[in-house]
């Protein structure tokens, strides 16, 4: 549904997955954390097209929270919110 431009412009609109800890990748990733997946595999649970699963992906590591080891994708057991 579409915003006013005044609304637009102070910000005063909902952001989806604003929390990085409670995106659907990161829940996925935390429930199972003695797996390792590969990219298609995640877009099976998650309904996000591969290049946003990569993006968040790759956000995620940046933060520390995920390991990559080509082609696969683990959560850090020593990550921390």
């Amino acid at each position: 549904m579409p915003i006013t431009r005044k609304r637009f412009d102070k910000g005063e609109f909902q952001v989806k997955n604003t929390d990085r800890w409670m995106h659907p990748i990161s829940q996925l990733l935390r429930k199972h954390i003695g797996l390792a997946y590969r990219v298609d595999e995640i877009e099976k649970h998650i309904k996000l097209s591969s290049e946003g699963i990569r993006g968040m992906l790759q956000n995620l590591q940046k933060m520390g929270w995920i390991v990559h080891k080509q082609p696969y994708w683990a959560w850090n057991r020593k990550a921390k919110k």
